[in-house]
């Protein structure tokens, strides 16, 4: 009986490691082309989605809730 080579398994962890980061990459290219797609439906829906008041709200509600959330973060990370 002969010791299995420990180089071929240095060679599948790379392998592995390197399939994972190709997984990262499209995981966020396809949350980007969703948002890009959704953006576009609910302009041909609604002509007003794309006016300034509307991306004037959305900018306010979402500074709002970051506030909110990065206060949630932080008593998380504090352990409170």
């Amino acid at each position: 009986m002969t010791a299995p080579d420990s180089g071929s398994a240095t060679i599948t962890q790379e392998k592995a490691t390197v399939g994972h980061k190709r997984l990262q990459i499209p995981a966020i290219y396809f949350a980007l082309t969703l948002l890009v797609v959704l953006v576009i439906l609910f302009t041909l829906g609604n002509q007003n989605f794309l006016s300034a008041y509307n991306l004037n709200t959305i900018g306010n509600y979402a500074a709002i809730l970051s506030v909110v959330a990065l206060g949630q973060m932080n008593t998380i990370l504090i352990g409170g």
